[in-house]
């Protein structure tokens, strides 16, 4: 036996590891279809309906102006840890998506606040 680090006694033990092979890895492997085996298999029926996907949708979703610092735009991804957020404009109505890949981007150029709101504008019309 080798030591294991056992998380739940936050301590090393001596526990058996057992290994999995690459071939037992790669036979048990989930395997999803390609997009051609999917839509080989519609019919022209399937085309015609609508997935609702309502009931999974957070309807308070967040959103920032288009005009908004980007230093709130910050501090929300920073203390909400999002990854994406909705850019709207006046009449609240999506126009871009602001990842926080192109904050991070954004946050390395050094970027002041007057010039990070033509960021979140050039967002929206790239």
């Amino acid at each position: 036996f080798e030591p294991c680090w056992d998380a739940e006694a936050r301590c090393h033990t001596s526990l058996p590891i057992n290994l999995l092979s690459w071939r037992t890895f790669y036979r048990y492997y989930p395997r999803n279809p390609t997009i051609q085996d999917v839509v080989s298999k519609l019919s022209y029926d399937d085309y015609e309906k609508v997935i609702d996907f309502r009931p999974y949708l957070n309807s308070a979703a967040l959103r920032v102006h288009h005009s908004v610092n980007m230093s709130r735009v910050h501090l929300l991804f920073r203390a909400l840890g999002l990854r994406h957020l909705t850019v709207v404009n006046t009449a609240n109505n999506v126009i871009g998506i602001l990842t926080r890949h192109e904050l991070c981007d954004h946050d390395h150029d050094g970027i002041e606040n007057e010039e990070g709101e033509e960021f979140l504008n050039s967002v929206s019309n790239p």
